[in-house]
């Protein structure tokens, strides 16, 4: 019989008690058994260390290990790619201990990976609530992807979470190069499935782990230019696109909050430069073509206008963020 390959989970560790033992429970039960599961621990408290121990005792399958975070910043991030270094296994998946899986992701996902031939495999994600409704017994559609469609469809988040990864997209990849695009452009197909699998934590989500640094967001859509200047046209004006959308509802949150008139005239430069690149580019949706050119020409009615439909401007620029 011909052996499963061996999937890594790779699990950072935050402080808090309350959710340790069901995102570790929701691993342990998973239907794929070949895995090896690696807590990544960091300074945390006494009782953190005692269930991590604990853990190991309950699984042979889970092993403990300490690092000290490369990125203060974002010491998730550093997590998982300190753990990449301690992986065995053909695949792997990367966890949120605030978070839980669905009992079949993995197996699910592995099997799209093999089934498929693809180098990643994607599924929906919700919040805790949603992890027991029926839905999730139902089959879901599943849709394999060309690298550059995978892109421009749009569909797909920069989020490590809720996906299975083969290993070997991670060699050589620097700490400073630890983003989603570099990963799915070293791949020549991605799939993905319907099926909401991995559940967040809704009051330790996604949403509360960002932080809207202009500078550093600035950053990481300049180099991300940088990187597909010279390689596939399609995916540079892409990356223009969403980048004159950051800019542009940063710059209608700053004109309504009002406190820092540095930032507000910073994104309104950086935005009218990047429009003036987008609003040329076909590739951009109708919807996204008319919601910049209000934000260029009428920056004041937008800001009504959102006021009005009660559109939580943070949420959307936050949203956007995440995307592929």
């Amino acid at each position: 019989m011909k052996t499963k390959p061996l999937v890594s989970v790779i699990v950072a560790v935050s402080n808090n008690e309350e959710t340790l033992y069901g995102c570790i429970e929701s691993i342990i039960g998973q239907s794929y058994a070949n895995l090896e599961i690696i807590l990544m621990v960091n300074n945390s408290k006494d009782c953190i260390n005692l269930i991590c121990h604990n853990l190991t005792l309950m699984d042979f399958r889970i092993r403990i290990v300490n690092y000290s975070p490369d990125n203060k910043d974002n010491e998730k991030l550093s997590a998982f790619y300190e753990g990449l270094k301690h992986a065995n296994g053909n695949y792997v998946a990367f966890v949120d201990s605030n978070d839980r899986l669905h009992k079949d992701m993995i197996r699910i996902l592995a099997r799209i990976c093999l089934k498929y031939k693809c180098r990643i495999a994607c599924c929906k994600t919700g919040t805790k609530k949603d992890s027991n409704t029926r839905y999730l017994s139902e089959r879901g559609k599943i849709r394999v992807y060309k690298r550059t469609p995978a892109f421009m469809s749009r569909k797909f988040t920069y989020d490590l979470y809720g996906k299975v990864f083969d290993i070997a997209l991670f060699e050589d990849l620097s700490m400073s190069d630890f983003y989603m695009y570099p990963l799915y452009y070293r791949t020549e197909k991605i799939s993905e499935t319907e099926r909401k699998m991995y559940f967040k934590d809704p009051e330790i989500g996604f949403n509360s782990e960002i932080k809207l640094c202009l500078d550093t967001v600035m950053k990481y859509y300049k180099d991300r230019i940088q990187y597909f200047k010279n390689s596939e046209s399609d995916l540079l004006n892409l990356t223009h696109e969403y980048y004159c959308e950051f800019l542009g509802d940063y710059y209608i949150y700053q004109l309504k909050i009002k406190e820092d008139p540095k930032s507000l005239e910073n994104a309104r430069a950086e935005f009218r430069k990047e429009y003036g690149i987008v609003r040329h580019i076909k590739t951009t949706p109708f919807y996204t073509r008319m919601r910049l050119g209000l934000i260029y020409y009428l920056p004041k009615f937008y800001l009504a206008l959102i006021k009005i439909c009660r559109i939580n401007n943070k949420l959307t620029m936050i949203n956007n963020l995440k995307r592929l």
